[in-house]
């Protein structure tokens, strides 16, 4: 039996996937992304050209291609989405992840 409280929340989840189409991901970390604390949401899968990895350990590289399967709010799956098809260039020596070439934060 589905309670209000399940509904609403069932109404708020999403589970979307996403191509990573930047080749600045290529080679990063689960972690280096930081998906779940920069945006809140869920990193439930991975799919690739060679398979699929379901709950992908923080360890886990990424590559050109890949397949996010996320889970969170919509909002934030659009915004995610957005940054990590786009990163934005910068020529102040940081990557797009906000830590410096030589890699210090």
């Amino acid at each position: 039996m589905e309670t209000p409280a399940r509904s609403e929340l069932l109404h708020e989840v999403q589970l979307e996937t996403f191509a990573l189409t930047s080749p600045v991901w290529n080679g990063r970390t689960l972690a280096e992304l930081n998906i779940p604390k920069r945006f809140g949401l869920i990193v439930a899968g991975i799919y690739r050209k060679d398979g699929r990895l379901l709950t992908p350990p923080g360890e886990e590289k990424v590559h050109q291609g890949d397949l996010l399967l996320i889970v969170g709010p919509r909002d934030r799956i659009e915004m995610c989405e957005e940054t990590l098809a786009e990163p934005s260039s910068t020529s102040s020596g940081q990557d797009p992840l906000g830590s410096t070439a030589t890699g210090e934060n």
